[in-house]
């Protein structure tokens, strides 16, 4: 199965290659105020809300470089070729541009589609309680709209995830990109969201033990506070070890978590687009 073939090869290339994990680790450590901020932000009251969003898009900007690098990087391994933090470094600037602006349509595309959905449903709502006056007809229709259009919005994102990868490896413009990862996609749909999927569960996989340590902490002194009589809604501030220990997990596992997503897409793409020609 090919999905499961470059699954488990995405995994052995990040165990021989660590090099690859460098830009994705260099990213998730200069993402570190933000995770601060949004797991303990009472801990850092100093720091202004307004500046942790400025903060949060300028490491945005940094997402094309770090998928450039990546996915370049097995590019060049799958052709046979070494790897270096020079190479890495030269792979996410040449494709930079391309991959911002790509990024940047991806997220018209999604916002277009929230906006399909929000208006449709005001649409449909409005429609069915002045013509038809039935509640149950007009939670039907809108349940049966969402779900509709939902499934689609989906499929379709999930037929454009290759764009990226369609950039780096065969050095498409951001159009071309996606007509060409939905092509690709539309030829090997199943294959494609079993793809989908495996990325979803490896992320949510990895993010369980910062999740573990959070929610012990929560639960802990949840207990606590409940034993004492004293729970006011707020949980006290973590301390050192849970915050510092949360960290250096979320550092460990997030980089692991990036890097994994953009190994495995190249893999499947390029060995598939391989199976093509033979």
């Amino acid at each position: 199965m090919g999905i499961l073939d470059s699954y488990f090869e995405a995994w052995k290339i990040l165990g021989k290659k660590t090099v690859i994990l460098f830009p994705a680790l260099l990213l998730v450590i200069l993402k570190t105020p933000v995770f601060v901020s949004d797991v303990f932000g009472m801990k850092i009251s100093i720091i202004s809300q307004i500046l942790i969003i400025i903060y949060s898009l300028l490491m945005w900007f940094l997402i094309p470089l770090v998928a450039g690098a990546t996915i370049g990087a097995i590019k060049r391994i799958k052709n046979g070729e070494d790897i270096s933090y020079n190479v890495l470094l030269e792979d996410g600037k040449k494709n930079y541009v391309n991959l911002l602006m790509s990024g940047i349509i991806m997220l018209l595309i999604i916002f277009t589609s929230i906006l399909t959905l929000i208006l449709g449903t005001v649409i449909i709502f409005t429609i069915s309680k002045v013509i038809i006056h039935s509640a149950t007809f007009v939670f039907s229709s809108m349940f049966i709209f969402l779900s509709s259009l939902s499934v689609i919005i989906a499929i379709l994102l999930i037929m454009l995830q290759f764009y990226g990868t369609a950039i780096v490896i065969d050095s498409l413009s951001p159009v071309d990109s996606f007509k060409r990862s939905f092509g690709f996609s539309r030829s090997r749909l199943l294959s494609v969201i079993g793809v989908s999927v495996m990325k979803f569960l490896t992320s949510v996989f990895l993010a369980l033990p910062v999740v573990i340590i959070i929610g012990y902490h929560i639960l802990t002194n949840f207990q606590n506070t409940i034993t004492l009589g004293s729970f006011t809604g707020n949980f006290p501030n973590p301390g050192f070890g849970v915050s510092f220990s949360a960290l250096i997990v979320d550092i460990i596992f997030g980089t692991l978590s990036m890097c994994f997503i953009y190994v495995y897409e190249a893999i499947y793409y390029i060995d598939e687009n391989r199976r093509e020609h033979v």
